[in-house]
């Protein structure tokens, strides 16, 4: 769901994979070895934890090096809070990538994530 320009994401049952349940405002292709900041406000309708992954939109779903794991798990707040990343992509020049993009496949409620900016170091 698209309020303007808050996404919404809202899980009204348990999936069975983390990824059953995803958000990602932005599908843009970057080039390996360019640096980039993302940033984004994210709240929830209750305290939650919340997965945030950069990776390849197509199988094998390939991290594109945003964090040092393949995702970062987030504790998400009923506050907007602002959250930025910068980071040199590992991949990323073979096709579309979900940047950011948020897991809620477990746990029940809504997040919302607003101002969505990806830009060049």
């Amino acid at each position: 769901e698209d309020e303007g320009r808050t996404r919404v994401l809202t899980t009204t049952h348990e999936g069975k994979f983390e990824y059953a349940a995803q958000l990602y405002p932005v599908v843009a292709s970057l080039q390996k070895g360019q640096r980039y900041t993302v940033s984004f406000d994210i709240k929830a309708d209750r305290p939650m934890a919340v997965k945030v992954v950069a990776e390849m939109q197509d199988a094998p779903y390939t991290p594109v090096g945003m964090f040092p794991g393949p995702y970062a798990t987030l504790n998400v707040t009923t506050r907007w809070v602002k959250h930025r990343y910068t980071f040199t992509a590992q991949s990323g020049d073979k096709g579309p990538i979900k940047i950011p993009c948020f897991l809620r496949g477990f746990g029940l409620g809504t997040i919302w994530v607003r101002d969505v900016s990806l830009q060049t170091k």
